[in-house]
């Protein structure tokens, strides 16, 4: 609801589970078409980050971060908006479990694993969508571009830049639907590596399917995706629009990967197909799936409001 004449929102979003936290922000316009507008907000997450070294998880770590950020904007009615502000974080890691030879080399050279660290910066967000479902796109486009500085001056401990981009296009003709996704990043800083890292990972339900969640990490990683799925059946609304099902085609080209501890590997494109059955359901979309790919390995997910 409206806060004020002008069109406050306070919105506030609780993620439960393995990954979880809490995010809200009170939106404040300056304007009553909405042109112009302030936003404050601020978040708690905590997940685990894992890494890899041959396809062999060798460590797991659970990391919180605090987030706070000041944001000045403009919407587009419907269309989108345009975002320029101030972010301001703080981690906390501990590691849960690893492998011998890393557990000695953490113990032997603690400038790898810190306790805390702090980010600080400048950001920049740019989107437009039409896309009729952000959980399951049948029809539409999407377009997000997203910039960030790192800044001394702001508190953070190193500085660099990142940059992402996304975009996806929805068709359907009838009971069937395609979605085209091309999705890049790329961060500046290639110093040593450590787990406070915020590098672009690849690997998971729909984003290389056949790897484990986030197993390549990299100085840039682009991604494609397409995917082919047709309508089974209507359902009814207590559980979602419909059950439908089937197939994902997906590539990554990683740069600079990082595994572990070693140096940088070579660069490398990767390929998965998984084949699903779901359903749009009120709680997010569920999944059921089975991914292959150039790893000669099958990985099966059951995954509720976990890839879209």
């Amino acid at each position: 609801k409206w806060l004020n004449k002008m069109g406050a929102e306070w919105k506030t979003r609780v993620q439960i589970g393995d990954e979880r936290g809490i995010f809200t922000e009170l939106y404040q316009p300056l304007t009553l078409n909405g042109e112009l507008f302030v936003a404050l907000g601020g978040s708690v997450d905590s997940g685990h980050i894992n890494l890899y070294q041959q396809e062999v998880k060798v460590l797991s770590a659970r990391r919180t971060r605090r987030t706070i950020h000041l944001d000045i904007g403009s919407a587009w009615g419907r269309w989108g908006e345009v975002r320029v502000g101030l972010e301001r974080s703080k981690s906390n890691l501990s590691v849960v479990s690893a492998v011998e030879e890393i557990a000695n080399e953490l113990a032997s050279d603690r400038s790898s694993l810190k306790g805390t660290d702090d980010h600080g910066g400048v950001r920049f967000a740019l989107g437009y969508d039409q896309l009729d479902s952000a959980r399951y796109s049948r029809m539409g486009t999407f377009a997000r571009l997203e910039l960030y500085r790192s800044m001394r001056v702001m508190g953070a401990k190193e500085e660099f830049h990142s940059a992402s981009l996304d975009l996806k296009q929805a068709f359907t003709k009838g009971k069937w639907s395609l979605l085209v996704n091309l999705n890049g990043s790329t961060i500046s800083n290639n110093e040593k590596f450590d787990l406070f890292d915020l590098k672009p990972s690849v690997g998971g339900l729909f984003n290389l399917s056949s790897y484990a969640k986030d197993e390549f990490r990299g100085q840039k990683i682009l991604r494609t995706q397409i995917r082919l799925s047709r309508d089974i059946m209507r359902l009814s609304p207590v559980w979602g629009k419909a059950a439908f099902g089937g197939v994902s085609l997906e590539s990554a080209k990683i740069w600079d990967v990082h595994s572990s501890f070693e140096k940088p590997a070579e660069n490398k494109v990767h390929h998965s197909i998984a084949v699903f059955i779901g359903s749009d359901t009120r709680i997010g979309p569920a999944y059921l799936a089975i991914g292959y790919g150039d790893n000669k390995k099958a990985r099966v997910y059951l995954s509720i409001n976990g890839g879209f």
